[in-house]
């Protein structure tokens, strides 16, 4: 009876594992991970050619199997792998014009309980990430954003105008310095024609235009032109004028460089910060092609095409024919227009942006908010609250990532030729759905999957209580330690979502093992503990004092 007791009394007092994370975050996410690819299949769809169709996933059967490991290949032997290797093979179902094209298998991961992975004979372990849900801090002047279809890196600089909201006069001697915010949207590897960072400012007016630019995102057009922009005609009560500093961009050579004389002309009382943003991203694009940006392009019946030419010469190489460059740029738009697809809405809505409909009202939405981001992430890029358990996405990027690359060549190709046939559909199907694609997942890049020597048989002892910092997950940003780095200091958080048990030399702090106790909502993302709120929060206070 008193051991009974005993026993009840310990129960009460000892936490409870929560049991998604003592199994394994990987082993419940990759139970759904053919509803998962489906999903990203579906979302793709959305920006098919014409004519290409999905028609769903297909698990094969053993003979189908047997059939793929063995096909023939090209100068070489029929093989069949025997090494062990924990995946299972389904088909990809699609059609072009009405014809089905030929399946495309693919292997898919099947981890045993606690995460493990065999992969040709190679054990692993697949860990969950602790990754920021969609907009990451990476340091004092840049956020990543992960979108299932890119990853950018969202970058602020100083750009410098000059107005009259002071002194009131025709000399416009207020010089303001705004922070610009640019990001390489464009992946082009070309040395560009005009050495000048892409701003977001840059990508909405190639998309409205620059009246439908300020009247979609302030509510008003600016008054532009050049001497006629003054104080008898815009008093300085109820308007400043604004126009470039004069300063030579240091990319623009300075024996031909001409400062431009465009003046803008804004009511006082629209006069904020956003306008500021909007006038120094305008100006930043004029300074740095002042003999290309005048009254007349920016009021043609075109009014889009100024900024794309730029924005195209800000890409590519010099040389091109202007249309062409229009051309390229308005394909890059329209792969634009997915960007923000069903997947990434679900991301945003998760943390309160679910009004956000495409990609230039999150790119409105960083320009207005990038400040205030990193502003916060100061106090808590050290944190571990506010994130999610991950596994699944970084496990399946190079299919999701092959999906998408697909459906963007043909885009592309299908620009170039006008017209595509069966055969130019499956080539480029063929170049990038490779069969083994999961196998390569074992490179430095994938931070989720590591070896580990595991002494025990309890797996939430050890095995399931691993964890990798997003951080971590970026080989390129940890070649070296910065013991600078905000990231790697000490919160209270830890206390409550790292773990402390067999912690390893390079991380003795608690961030790379996982409280087993901690809870979680349906979207693994870590849920705070009422009991211990008030006292974690009193910790914080005194720990940024």
């Amino acid at each position: 009876m008193e051991d009974r007791r005993l026993g009840r009394l310990i129960d009460e007092d000892t936490p409870q594992l929560n049991r998604v994370l003592a199994d394994g975050v990987a082993t419940t996410q990759l139970k759904r991970v053919v509803e998962g690819l489906d999903f990203i299949w579906r979302s793709a769809s959305d920006s098919f050619v014409p004519g290409l169709t999905y028609h769903g996933i297909r698990h094969c059967n053993p003979r189908e199997i047997y059939q793929k490991m063995t096909a023939s290949r090209k100068n070489s032997r029929r093989v069949y792998e025997t090494s062990r290797s924990n995946v299972f093979m389904v088909k990809i179902l699609l059609k072009y014009e009405g014809n089905p094209l030929p399946d495309y298998y693919l292997w898919l991961p099947a981890p045993e309980d606690g995460g493990y992975i065999d992969l040709r004979g190679s054990r692993f372990v697949l860990s969950p990430i602790l990754n920021d849900i969609v907009f990451s801090p990476a340091n004092e002047n840049t956020i990543f954003v992960r979108l299932p279809r890119t990853r950018i890196n969202f970058e602020r600089l100083h750009h410098v105008f000059a107005h009259n909201e002071a002194c009131g006069s025709n000399e416009l001697n207020d010089k303001e310095i705004v922070q610009v915010t640019h990001g390489k949207i464009h992946q082009s590897k070309d040395s560009p024609h005009i050495r000048a960072k892409t701003t977001l400012m840059h990508y909405l007016l190639g998309r409205y235009g620059f009246d439908n630019t300020f009247l979609k995102h302030v509510g008003f057009i600016p008054e532009i032109g050049y001497e006629d922009i003054n104080i008898d005609r815009y008093p300085p009560s109820d308007w400043v004028i604004c126009a470039s500093s004069g300063n030579r961009p240091k990319a623009c050579n300075k024996n031909t460089y001409r400062p431009s004389k465009l003046r803008l002309a804004i009511p006082k009382d629209k006069w904020s910060q956003s306008v500021k943003n909007m006038v120094a991203g305008f100006y930043y694009i004029v300074d740095h092609a002042p003999e290309r940006v005048n009254y007349q392009w920016i009021k043609y019946e075109r009014p889009e095409r100024l900024w794309r030419i730029l924005l195209g010469l800000m890409t590519y190489q010099a040389g091109r024919n202007e249309e062409i460059i229009d051309e390229k740029i308005v394909d890059h738009y329209r792969s634009l227009n997915h960007y923000v697809d069903t997947q990434a809405k679900l991301k945003l809505q998760s943390i309160g942006l679910g009004y956000i409909e495409d990609f230039y009202e999150l790119l409105w939405y960083i320009m207005e908010n990038i400040n205030q981001m990193l502003l916060d992430s100061s106090r808590t890029l050290n944190s571990m609250y506010g994130k999610e358990l991950n596994v699944v996405d970084f496990v399946m990027q190079d299919i999701n990532n092959a999906i998408f690359l697909s459906v963007f060549d043909l885009t592309q190709r299908l620009s170039t030729k006008k017209i595509l046939t069966e055969k130019d559909v499956v080539a480029i199907f063929n170049r990038y759905l490779k069969t083994d694609l999961i196998f390569g997942i074992n490179k430095p890049s994938h931070g989720e999957v590591t070896t580990q020597a595991i002494p025990n048989d309890n797996k939430a002892l050890r095995l399931t209580t691993l964890l990798v910092p997003q951080s971590a997950n970026d080989s390129k940003r940890n070649k070296k330690l910065n013991l600078l780095d905000p990231a790697i200091r000490y919160h209270p958080s830890i206390s409550e979502v790292g773990g402390y048990t067999v912690l390893p030399k390079s991380s003795p702090d608690g961030r790379r093992r996982l409280n087993t106790c901690v809870q979680i909502d349906e979207n693994y993302k870590i849920v705070r503990n009422e009991r211990f709120v008030e006292l974690l929060d009193t910790i914080t206070e005194l720990t940024q004092k």
